[in-house]
C-alpha cells in the first residue's frame, strides 16, 4: 500500500509528465510538493521573481482543482504571525473547477424570468392547490419555498 507521499508522488509525476498544470500553477504546486507544507508566504519565499499577488491566486485555484488542501494554521516563518498552512493533495487537477462560472446577466434575468412563468402555470397552481390541501406538510413547505423564490425573482427584476 501507498504512503500518502508516495501516492503524492505518482500524482505528481503524471501532472509533470502529462503537463496538466499552467507555468505558475505548476510552480507553486512543484514547490509545495517539494518543501511543504508551507503557507503563501514561504512558497513565496522560493521565488526570486514572483510576488504573493502572483503567487496568492494560484493557491485558490488549485485548490478548486483539487491539487492543494488546508491542513492547518501555525505561525510563519516568514511573517511570524498564524496562517493557513497547504500542502499537495493525491487527485489529479480538475480544470473545469480553476474559474468559478459567471453567468452572464442577461442569462440569468431569462432564467429568472422562465421560472417565474414556470410558476405561474396551471399545472404549479393545482399542485399549490393540491399541497395545501393533501399532500404531506413538505410539500406544502416547498410550495411555500417556491412562492417566496418567485417573489424574490421578480423583486430582483424590478431592481434590473
Amino acid at each position: 500500500m501507498l504512503t500518502r507521499r508516495q501516492n503524492s508522488t505518482v500524482i505528481y509525476n503524471k501532472i509533470q509528465k502529462d503537463g496538466l498544470l499552467g507555468r505558475l500553477h505548476w510552480w507553486v504546486y512543484d514547490t509545495l510538493f517539494r518543501n511543504g507544507p508551507l503557507t503563501q508566504m514561504e512558497t513565496t519565499r522560493y521565488s526570486l521573481k514572483l510576488d504573493r499577488s502572483s503567487v496568492s491566486p494560484r493557491f485558490t485555484e488549485l485548490i478548486r482543482m483539487g491539487c492543494l488542501q488546508e491542513c492547518g494554521k501555525r505561525i510563519c516563518k516568514v511573517t511570524g504571525r498564524s496562517s493557513k498552512v497547504f500542502d499537495v493533495t493525491n487527485t489529479l487537477p480538475d480544470k473545469a473547477k480553476r474559474k468559478l462560472q459567471i453567468v452572464p446577466r442577461k442569462e440569468l434575468v431569462k432564467t429568472i424570468r422562465s421560472l417565474n412563468h414556470l410558476l405561474e402555470t396551471p399545472l404549479t397552481n393545482g399542485l399549490k392547490q393540491m399541497a395545501s390541501k393533501r399532500l404531506s406538510p413538505q410539500a406544502v413547505e416547498w410550495v411555500q419555498h417556491a412562492n417566496l423564490a418567485s417573489r424574490q425573482a421578480e423583486d430582483m427584476l424590478k431592481n434590473m
